[in-house]
């Protein structure tokens, strides 16, 4: 879909491009997935709910500088947790646990201040 001049927006981070859309369609789903019925813990959430969930996380669990490594399922806690860390002025690292968790220690070893974040209702 391509937007018109006047609904683009001049941010300049994933964050504030967020921000600005919740901002604008609060009410519209950000995240719909594929599959699960409405009643199910997967089920379709708006801007709104995703702003707010992403912005307690925020000043929860991050800060400015942190390099966060996601290892959860893809789906809406990765996406929330990604948006918290990109609010707080973190970096992240998404990361296949199942696939080498021996990696994450290494890394933790080298970067002392690294934050490892595996459980996937971490933000919910």
């Amino acid at each position: 879909m391509k937007l018109a001049a006047a609904e683009r927006t001049e941010a300049r981070s994933v964050a504030e491009a967020f921000r600005a859309t919740a901002l604008r369609f609060p009410d519209r789903p950000a995240l719909s997935p594929i599959g699960f019925s409405a009643g199910s813990p997967e089920a379709t959430i708006t801007y709104r709910q995703l702003d707010r969930v992403s912005e307690a996380c925020s000043s929860a669990y991050f800060k400015k500088g942190q390099v966060v490594v996601v290892g959860v399922d893809e789906g809406r806690d990765l996406v929330a947790i990604e948006l918290a860390a990109w609010k707080a002025g973190a970096a992240v690292c998404p990361f296949d646990l199942k696939k080498d968790p021996r990696s994450v220690a290494v890394l933790q070893r080298l970067h002392p201040d690294l934050v490892v974040l595996a459980n996937r209702t971490f933000c919910s």
